[in-house]
């Protein structure tokens, strides 16, 4: 099977999303003698991909194409909107279930919410018990088994696209 990977959210490897994309590209490694894998790789950041560069396809996608900054909507905590994707949400609306855009507001959203997230950045304590809770989260997951089940989706999609 041909699996094609776009890498260009990784952020020039500065992000946990990059930290991800690392992860599970060594957690596939293994399965590089049964898979053909293709990176489409931004161009200033494919010396990030040294690390599998002998197993997996490189593909240097030119820098006009990287995902650009984003321009705010005017909501004072910074939805950021890219050419890509005109409804995304910005990161304190993906945290608390909200949704800002275009013709949105956030009258919805309760006092109580923002009270706690004003708390989660300024109380120590608060930040250091959900980060510890976040690290005991994160334990529970293994990347072999996740590249595992991936590949597993993938090869699925593949074989119904065949099908009548």
């Amino acid at each position: 099977m041909r699996v094609g990977i776009s890498t260009s959210v990784i952020q020039r490897g500065q992000t946990g999303i990059a930290q991800h994309v690392f992860a599970l590209l060594r957690a596939m490694l293994p399965y590089t003698a049964q898979h053909d894998f293709v990176l489409f790789v931004m161009e200033e950041d494919l010396p990030l991909f040294d690390f599998i560069r002998d197993k997996m396809k490189l593909v240097a996608v030119p820098e006009q194409y990287r995902p650009q900054p984003g321009i705010f909507c005017g909501i004072k905590h910074g939805y950021r909107r890219s050419r890509a994707s005109i409804t995304s949400m910005c990161t304190m609306c993906r945290v608390i279930g909200g949704f800002c855009g275009p013709g949105r507001a956030h009258s919805s959203l309760p006092f109580m919410t923002w009270r706690q997230l004003f708390n989660l950045a300024t109380i120590e304590g608060i930040r250091n018990g959900l980060r510890a809770a976040g690290l005991a989260q994160a334990q529970k997951f293994n990347l072999k088994t996740t590249a595992e089940q991936t590949l597993r989706v993938y090869q699925s999609a593949a074989n119904s696209s065949r099908s009548p």
